[in-house]
């Protein structure tokens, strides 16, 4: 289960992820859809997300480009 932290911490990083998606993938449908796929996997990653890390960083590894 994901955890109340955890999904504030995702939903603070959306607009930095999406526009950093956007630099790479100029196509706004396809980069909206790159984020939804990496948050589904980052949300099957949650319990190994350690809090004591840098959430960002952490986040920007699960990109899923397909």
């Amino acid at each position: 289960p994901v955890s109340v932290e955890f999904s504030q911490q995702l939903t603070l990083i959306q607009r930095k992820l999406y526009s950093y998606i956007l630099t790479l993938v100029p196509n706004r449908a396809e980069a909206e859809d790159i984020l939804q796929e990496t948050n589904l996997v980052l949300c099957r990653k949650a319990g190994e997300y350690d809090v004591n890390g840098n959430f960002q960083g952490w986040h920007f590894e699960f990109l899923v480009f397909k």
